[in-house]
């Protein structure tokens, strides 16, 4: 299991970071609200991608999650109108990354990981990544 949980860690940093030159977690909090990128099975094959992604024929949906100060968050699939909630808790950090243990009501329990990624562009974005159980969950900051 520590292996499994070792391989899945190192898979949720490699999936934040697509795409990046650097990954620095800098000025990123938790504390937002975040926009569903894509959604993945365990082994990476795409599930679901934002309805703002024309690229992607596959299932479409407009997912959310906002963390608030309190501790607690709340994760709204807008294309079906269900909802899940739960607290969180950080777990540790480096100067690129920050892990946190996500406790949904139900009691399933999934890591998150925040940063910033820095296209070669120049342009930077928050990022987070959801590992579930059997899928892991990209977003980036949502844009008020």
């Amino acid at each position: 299991m520590k292996q499994f949980s070792g391989i899945l860690i190192m898979l949720i940093l490699a999936i934040t970071l697509v795409g990046c030159v650097s990954g620095q977690a800098g000025d990123i909090s938790i504390i937002n609200s975040w926009e569903m990128e894509f959604a993945t099975d365990a082994v990476g094959n795409l599930l679901a991608a934002s309805t703002n992604n024309e690229d992607f024929t596959g299932e479409k949906m407009d997912v959310v999650v906002r963390f608030s100060e309190d501790g607690t968050f709340i994760l709204t699939n807008l294309s079906s109108n269900e909802s899940w909630d739960g607290t969180f808790e950080k777990k540790t950090s480096a100067d690129n990354a920050t892990l946190f243990e996500v406790t949904f009501a139900d009691g399933a329990v999934a890591d998150a990981v925040v940063g910033k990624r820095e296209y070669e562009s120049g342009n930077q974005v928050g990022s987070l990544t959801l590992s579930l159980e059997d899928r892991i969950v990209s977003f980036i900051e949502k844009e008020d």
